[in-house]
């Protein structure tokens, strides 16, 4: 079984680096979208896929790999065994945390703890973007099924919303077992 480096915060024990992997949990591969125009028609045709930051492989070992939602969402399960995509209620309640929207940003980027890494996304048509760090979670937009919510950490700020399932963001895994659809379509407000 593949360790990962963890970090604990309050009652929460996250992966304190970004996933990873190549295949899904039973071993099937994760499909590779070597350049944009792969990366754009994988989700245009909704098969998962994922990528390295600017199709770097050295990128990949900083940074790992950033994934399409239909990744995150496959049922053959992205996360390793022990772990699960966070919804985004764990992902809100690591926030409250680390002392709200302020306070958690410069935390999350602590090379002590959580240690997100810059290492930009990926748009729908595969171009790529340094303005923010977006992880996905297990939660899709009730209105829409286009959409699914991701915390992103800007420059100066946090904040939490949807994005296109078709964006390239990375994970971070929350250990326990994988969440219910209960959990995971449980929206906050702010």
């Amino acid at each position: 079984m593949e360790k990962f480096k963890t970090v604990k915060i309050q009652n929460q024990v996250w992966m304190a680096e970004n996933l990873n992997l190549a295949t899904y949990r039973n071993g099937d591969p994760v499909l590779h979208a070597e350049n944009a125009d792969q990366w754009k028609d994988y989700g245009i045709e909704g098969k998962g896929c994922w990528c390295y930051y600017k199709y770097k492989e050295s990128n990949g070992r900083k940074y790992g790999k950033l994934y399409n939602w239909y990744a995150v969402h496959d049922p053959r399960l992205l996360a390793p065994a022990g772990f699960r995509i966070p919804s985004d209620v764990e992902f809100k309640l690591l926030v409250d945390n680390l002392g709200g929207c302020n306070d958690a940003r410069k935390k999350l980027l602590s090379s002590n703890g959580f240690a997100a890494l810059n290492g930009g996304w990926c748009d729908w048509e595969g171009m790529m973007s340094e303005d923010s760090i977006n992880f996905w979670s297990a939660t899709i937009d009730p209105e829409s099924d286009t959409a699914a919510f991701a915390l992103g950490i800007y420059k100066k700020n946090l904040e939490f919303g949807f994005d296109y399932v078709v964006g390239g963001y990375y994970v971070r895994c929350i250990e326990g077992q994988e969440n219910s659809d209960e959990n995971t379509s449980i929206l906050f407000s702010e």
